[in-house]
């Protein structure tokens, strides 16, 4: 990885913390990470706010949660970021969010339903995660990535969200399509359970027209103008 790499990976990271903090999935707590291209080790900002990182807050871990650079201590749920890396060598981001609205869902164990082309970016579902609490140790990360498999997006029990992605950009946007496809069927079931939706097969066929670098970039661009 080149210094420019380097410097732009970091720069990517802690604008996508701050980006969640602004459209409301992430307050005092939540977190977002970045794996190094190619290696076992990731990016994440010490515990901390996330509305407040900067490029100076990020710490390097390795999957086995040892700091390999950086000053501060490693949030409490960094085996989130762990578990999913250590399975799943195509992530490359992923991001733990408190979205209100996912929140809501989770306690309500109904699978997500794809009521508009956004939600199509989970066309394989988004699998619920039972257990509650903090995912602070080895064993609990590991059950929870083994839950959410092969899969962008996790439901945590009363707790909120996890998204991953192949880059900060994508794991940043499905953690913001997936609250707001939450948001869509909370009010859908506000009116009442009798109300259509995009079907499994429809939203695999919209999956590669929503989710690809072009409309990932364009997404970004427009986020990272909010901030």
């Amino acid at each position: 990885m080149t210094t420019s790499d380097w410097k732009e990976l970091r720069g990517k990271l802690a604008s996508a913390s701050r980006i969640l903090y602004r459209e409301g999935v992430v307050e005092g707590f939540g977190h977002i990470s970045a794996r190094v291209p190619g290696t076992d080790t990731f990016l994440i900002p010490r515990r901390m706010s996330p509305a407040l990182v900067t490029e100076a807050d990020l710490l390097l871990m390795n999957v086995r949660g040892e700091i390999l650079e950086g000053d501060g201590l490693p949030n409490s749920e960094s085996h989130i970021h762990s578990s999913v890396y250590k399975r799943r060598p195509d992530v490359g981001s992923v991001a733990h969010t408190h979205a209100p609205m996912a929140t809501v869902l989770s306690n309500f164990g109904k699978p997500l339903r794809f009521l508009n082309n956004h939600a199509c970016v989970f066309a394989e579902g988004v699998p619920l995660f039972h257990g509650v609490g903090h995912i602070d140790t080895v064993q609990i990360g590991d059950e929870m990535a083994a839950v959410m498999g092969n899969c962008g997006g996790l439901f945590l029990r009363a707790h909120g969200t996890v998204t991953a992605g192949k880059t900060v950009e994508e794991a940043t946007i499905l953690a913001l399509y997936l609250e707001e496809a939450s948001r869509l069927q909370y009010q859908c079931l506000l009116i009442g359970e009798d109300f259509t939706s995009i079907s499994p097969e429809e939203a695999r066929a919209i999956k590669p027209k929503v989710l690809n670098p072009t409309t990932m970039a364009r997404g970004w661009d427009y986020y990272l103008s909010r901030l």
